[in-house]
C-alpha cells in the first residue's frame, strides 16, 4: 500500500529501488514548470512530451533523453564552413547526406557506418598561350578555345600581369577595357581544365593585414599565383596553410591583391624552381622535364617574361639574354597536372578586404616636418607593419616650402625609391640617412621632377645614390657610352645633337603617321639604301631650305619642279592673217643684231611657234615673261597676249586656241634696250594636255586696245614660257 506525504520529504542518503520496481517523477506542461528553479530538478513536460530538466553553465530548461520509446533529435545544428548552417526543424528532423557527381555513399547499418568514396579518375589541365602585337586601337583579342570562365584567362602587356577587372571574356574573345598602346606585346595564357577549377579571390590591402583567407582549401603552395597591383610575388614573399595565404610583410593600404588558385590540384603538379642570375649565365637546369613551352611561367625580379625571350628544351631553359646579377629568377612549370575526384562544378571568385585609397605611393607635406632638425622630414619603418613612410616605394614630396628641406631615411636601409619633388617653391630638398657621412642626393631648387635613388644599407653611414633614371623619358647627363645595348622601339625626342652637342638633326612628330624612312646598310661592293617605307606608292621629299638646293656631292640634283624654255623670235613664224613682220635689226657693225619680230602700234599683229613639251610636265597651267625692245623713245604701255592648244595624235589641228592671258610692259625710253616683261598669270592650255602632244603657241600685241598706249613698233625677241615637272626626268 503507497504512503503518501502532504509536504517535502528530504532524505539524507539514498534512494534504492528493487529491481522490477519504478519511480515516478513530477509531470506537467511547460507553463507549470516550478517558478524558481534550481539546477538538478528533473521532470516530465507534458506540452512536449518529453523528460526535461533544468542544468548547463547557464542553467536553463532543456529535453533529457526521450519520450514514447522513439529516438528524438539526431542533430540541432550543423555548420558548413563557407556554407549555411544546417538547423533542425524539430526533434525529429532528418538529415539527408546527398552525393554529387564522382561521389558514391555506402551505409552498412549493423556498424552505423556511412563510407564516401570517388569514382572520379585524374583529369589534365591544357594551358593554350596566345601571343599578339598591339596596333595601338585593337581592345578584342582571339584564344584557341572556348573561355569557361573569366577566371582561367590570364593576360600580360608586354609582362605586366592584368587584373582581371581589365577586361571580359566571351565565347573564344578576351576584350580588354582599353587598347593597348602600339607595339605592346600581348600575351594571353587559356587554363582549360577537364574537372577543373581555377579559382581567383580578390583583396584591397589595408597596410597591416598580412594574412587573407581563400574561396578554397590549398593543398600546395606551388598551385598559387600571387600578384600586388599586378606584379608577380616570389614564394618567399608568403606562405600557405589551408585557406589562409600568409604574406612576410602586409600589402599597403590600397594594393590591389590577387591570388589565383589551381584547384584540386595534385602535389607533383606544379613544380617551383628558384635561381639567381649573375649576369653572364643564360641556361638553367630545371627540376623536371618540360614538354611544351606554355606550360611555363617564369618571372624576374616579380616581372613576368614573355615567352619569346627565352626557350626550354628537355630540363633546360635559356634565355635570349642573361638575367642581371643578383636578380631572383623564378621558374614555375606545370607538368601534367591531375586534377583530384571530387564535386566541382564552378570556379569560386572570393570576397576581399576593404582598405583605403587606390594608389600604394604615400604623400609627404613637408611643410609639416619632424625630428630635431629644423626642415628635416623623417620617414620610418614601423616593425611588424606596413604603415611606416619609408616602407612605401613611392613617395611624393608636396607643400609650399619655405626654405630648404630635408628628408632622411632609417640607417640599414637598402633600397630603391622613386621621390617625386612636387614641392612649390625656389628651395632644394636633400635626400639623406639619418644620420652618418652617406652620399647624399639633392634637387636644386628649380628641380621639380622626378628621382629613382638607391640606398646602400651600409651600416653606419647609409648611402643615398641618384640612379639618373627618371619617370618617362630617361636622361642620360654628361657623356654616357652604351655598349652592345639593344634599343627596342626607342622614342627619340625632338632631336639628336653631335658629340659636341650641336643638332645633327631635328625630328618633328606627325600625328597617325603610316609612312618612314627606312635605312639599310649594304655588303661589300654596294650602297646603303634609304627608302620610303609604308603604304603602296610613297614620296620622298628632300625640301632645301631657302635658295638652297639639293646637292649629290658639289653637284646640284634635277629634282621635280618650276621649269623654264626659251622660245626665240628666229623660233616664231608669223600665220598668214594678221602677221607680225620678221626682221633684223643692225645696232652697230660686229656688235649684236636683233632677230626680231616687230608689232604694229596700230594693228593687231600675231606671231605662233610650236612645241612638244617633255614628258616630265605635270600638264599644268603655263605662265611667260616676253623679251623685247622698243623702236621709240616712248613711255607708253605695251599689251602682250599668249595662248595655247594642245593635239595629241589623230587630233585635228584646225582647233581655237584656249584663252589667252595678258601681260603690260611700259616703254623704257631709250631704242634698242632690252625690256622683260613680268611673269604672267597662270595660263591653261586648251584641248587635253597629255604626255608626248604638240602644243601650238600665239603670241599677239593688243595694239589696237585702248590701254596700249606705246606708240612705236614693238621688237619681239622671244618669250620664256614656265612650266611645272612631277619628275626628274622624261624617262
Amino acid at each position: 500500500m503507497a504512503t503518501k506525504f502532504k509536504s517535502s520529504v528530504e532524505i539524507d542518503g539514498y534512494l534504492s529501488l528493487t529491481s522490477g520496481n519504478w519511480i515516478q517523477v513530477p509531470d506537467g506542461t511547460t507553463l507549470q514548470r516550478p517558478g524558481s528553479p534550481a539546477v538538478g530538478m528533473f521532470r516530465y513536460n507534458t506540452t512536449t512530451a518529453e523528460f526535461e530538466g533544468y542544468f548547463g553553465s547557464t542553467p536553463a530548461w532543456g529535453a533529457i533523453g526521450g519520450g514514447g520509446g522513439t529516438v528524438t533529435e539526431a542533430f540541432k545544428t550543423i555548420a558548413v564552413s563557407g556554407q549555411s548552417s544546417i538547423v533542425a526543424d524539430s526533434a525529429t528532423d532528418t538529415l539527408n547526406v546527398a552525393a554529387g557527381s564522382n561521389v558514391t555513399l555506402t551505409t552498412d547499418a549493423g556498424t552505423d557506418t556511412l563510407t564516401i568514396g570517388s569514382t572520379a579518375s585524374g583529369g589534365v589541365v591544357t594551358v593554350e598561350r596566345n601571343n599578339y602585337t598591339a596596333n595601338g586601337s585593337t581592345t578584342a583579342f582571339g584564344v584557341s578555345s572556348t573561355i569557361d570562365s573569366e577566371n582561367n584567362i590570364q593576360v600580360y602587356l608586354d609582362g605586366v600581369y592584368q587584373d582581371k577587372d581589365t577586361f571580359t571574356t566571351s565565347g573564344s574573345t578576351v576584350t580588354l577595357g582599353t587598347a593597348p598602346a602600339n607595339t605592346t606585346e600581348v600575351e594571353i595564357m587559356h587554363f582549360v581544365s577537364v574537372d577543373g577549377v581555377v579559382a581567383v579571390d580578390k583583396f584591397t590591402g589595408n597596410g597591416s593585414t598580412t594574412v587573407f583567407t581563400t574561396s578554397m582549401s590549398i593543398t600546395n603552395e606551388n598551385a598559387t599565383q600571387v600578384y600586388l597591383d599586378g606584379v608577380y610575388q616570389s614564394k618567399d614573399n608568403y606562405g600557405t596553410t589551408g585557406n589562409n595565404v600568409t604574406f612576410v610583410t602586409a600589402p599597403p593600404t590600397g594594393t590591389a591583391v590577387e591570388i589565383v588558385h589551381m584547384k584540386v590540384i595534385a602535389a607533383s603538379g606544379l613544380n617551383a624552381n628558384t635561381f639567381t642570375g649573375d649576369g653572364s649565365q643564360v641556361a638553367f637546369t630545371l627540376s623536371t622535364t618540360v614538354t611544351d613551352e606554355n606550360l611555363t611561367f617564369v618571372f624576374i625580379q616579380g616581372v613576368y617574361q614573355d615567352k619569346s625571350t627565352y626557350s626550354v628544351s628537355g630540363t633546360t631553359l635559356t634565355f635570349t639574354t642573361a638575367p642581371t646579377n643578383t636578380h631572383v629568377i623564378e621558374v614555375m612549370v606545370i607538368t601534367q597536372v591531375s586534377i583530384l575526384g571530387g564535386d566541382i562544378t564552378e570556379v569560386i571568385a572570393g570576397t576581399g578586404l576593404t582598405g583605403g585609397g587606390t594608389s600604394g605611393a604615400v604623400t609627404l607635406a613637408l611643410t609639416a616636418h619632424t625630428g630635431d632638425v629644423t626642415g628635416t622630414t623623417a620617414l620610418t619603418i614601423a616593425e611588424g607593419a606596413l604603415t611606416g613612410t619609408a616602407q612605401h616605394r613611392v613617395i611624393e614630396l608636396t607643400g609650399s616650402i619655405t626654405g630648404a628641406r630635408v628628408v632622411t631615411f632609417p640607417l640599414l636601409t637598402e633600397n630603391f625609391y622613386f621621390i617625386k619633388n612636387s614641392t612649390s617653391g625656389a628651395y632644394t630638398v636633400q635626400l639623406k640617412a639619418v644620420s652618418g657621412s652617406g652620399a647624399t642626393v639633392t634637387f636644386s631648387a628649380t628641380d621639380k621632377t622626378t628621382k629613382v635613388i638607391y640606398l646602400d644599407g651600409v651600416a653606419t653611414n647609409t648611402g643615398v645614390f641618384d640612379t639618373g633614371l627618371g619617370v618617362g623619358d630617361v636622361t642620360l647627363t654628361g657623356t654616357q657610352t652604351l655598349t652592345n645595348k639593344t634599343l627596342t622601339s626607342p622614342a627619340i625626342g625632338t632631336k639628336i645633337s653631335d658629340t659636341n652637342g650641336n643638332e645633327l638633326i631635328n625630328l618633328t612628330a606627325t600625328g597617325s603617321a603610316v609612312n618612314e624612312f627606312t635605312l639599310a646598310n649594304a655588303a661589300t661592293g654596294n650602297g646603303p639604301i634609304l627608302s620610303a617605307t609604308g603604304e603602296t606608292n610613297v614620296d620622298i621629299n628632300l625640301n632645301p631650305k631657302g635658295t638652297g638646293v639639293l646637292k649629290s656631292g658639289t653637284a646640284a640634283v634635277q629634282i621635280a619642279g618650276k621649269e623654264t624654255m626659251w622660245v626665240p623670235a628666229a623660233a616664231m613664224y608669223g600665220p598668214t592673217t594678221n602677221p607680225a613682220d620678221a626682221a633684223q635689226v643692225e645696232t652697230t657693225a660686229t656688235r649684236p643684231d636683233l632677230k626680231v619680230f616687230d608689232f604694229d602700234a596700230s594693228t593687231q599683229q600675231y606671231t605662233q611657234f610650236t612645241v612638244a613639251m617633255p614628258k616630265s610636265w605635270n600638264e599644268g597651267t603655263l605662265t611667260y615673261q616676253v623679251y623685247w625692245s622698243p623702236s621709240t623713245t616712248n613711255t607708253g604701255d605695251a599689251i602682250f597676249g599668249l595662248q595655247a592648244v594642245a593635239c595629241a595624235d589623230s587630233d585635228t589641228i584646225d582647233v581655237a586656241y584656249g584663252t589667252a592671258i595678258e601681260v603690260t610692259d611700259a616703254g623704257i625710253g631709250t631704242v634698242e634696250d632690252q625690256q622683260i616683261t613680268s611673269e604672267s598669270g597662270a595660263m591653261t592650255v586648251a584641248g587635253s594636255p597629255a604626255a608626248g602632244e604638240q602644243t601650238y603657241f600665239q603670241l599677239f600685241r593688243k595694239a589696237a586696245d585702248g590701254s596700249d598706249t606705246f606708240t612705236g613698233e614693238c621688237r619681239v625677241l622671244g618669250v620664256k614660257v614656265f612650266f611645272t615637272t612631277d619628275a626628274a626626268n622624261d624617262a
